[in-house]
């Protein structure tokens, strides 16, 4: 990382783009959707991998949140089918002070037992969107450690 000023004098570090790329970033989303189901298939990179999660399930807005948030998780555990298994607990849509949140929560099933993390995403623009972002922010962090540790 390279420290830089502003022009207020505050300092601020610089995020070296290969540190980024450690973590997944979401190269693709779609999300199609009928008056029965809902289908999401979510397209994650680290590195020059691609790996492609898809889920399916019911066409109302609490399963549309699930739905996604599984095929993220899907992706995930493509990439890693021997070590940590990422099962979604809850996944819901949230409003604080007039704005909107997605939070998600995962188990994380290891060999010795598992643990909960949780992510939560503001929405900018786009829920879908919203909702890898929170699904990711649960897990990039244990994701981190493993990755250190390998």
């Amino acid at each position: 990382m390279t420290d830089f000023s502003d022009h207020e004098g505050k300092t601020y570090q610089e995020i070296d783009p290969y540190e980024e790329r450690k973590r997944f970033l979401i190269d693709t989303l779609e999300v199609t959707q009928d008056s029965v189901s809902v289908n999401a298939t979510v397209t994650l990179a680290r590195f020059d991998a691609r790996i492609v999660g898809n889920a399916s399930g019911g066409a109302d807005d609490i399963e549309r949140i699930r739905t996604i948030a599984n095929a993220t998780l899907v992706a995930v555990n493509e990439l890693y089918p021997h070590e940590n298994q990422y099962v979604l607990i809850n996944a819901q849509k949230m409003l604080i002070e007039e704005r909107v949140f997605y939070f998600v929560s995962v188990s994380s099933k290891n060999t010795n037992g598992h643990d909960i993390l949780c992510g939560i995403s503001i929405v900018n623009q786009d829920d879908n969107l919203t909702i890898v972002k929170a699904t990711l922010s649960a897990i990039n962090r244990k994701l981190e450690r493993l990755w250190k540790i390998a």
